[in-house]
């Protein structure tokens, strides 16, 4: 399941996300550099993410941002191209 989170802060090495679920999760920093290399800092932005699971045995949220790019990678390929063949 892809969710939109909400960056609440931004440690030096990992972000925050809100979703809206019971707690947040951590994701590291590098995993969405995307963001990073536009400049500013991380919070108050949005950022999609896949559920991995609603807790992990330790009590957290597990989410993933390499998961919900490789799935919408992976729509966006199945969807019917709309330009004519030649």
């Amino acid at each position: 399941m892809i969710l939109t989170g909400l960056v609440i802060t931004s440690p030096a090495t990992s972000v925050i996300v809100n979703v809206g679920l019971k707690s947040e999760a951590v994701i590291p920093l590098e995993h969405i550099k995307e963001r990073t290399r536009r400049g500013g800092g991380q919070s108050r932005r949005r950022v999609e993410v896949a559920l991995d699971s609603v807790e992990d045995g330790t009590g957290e949220t597990r989410l993933s941002r390499e998961k919900a790019k490789r799935a919408r990678t992976w729509s966006a390929s199945k969807r019917p191209s709309t330009s004519p063949r030649s």
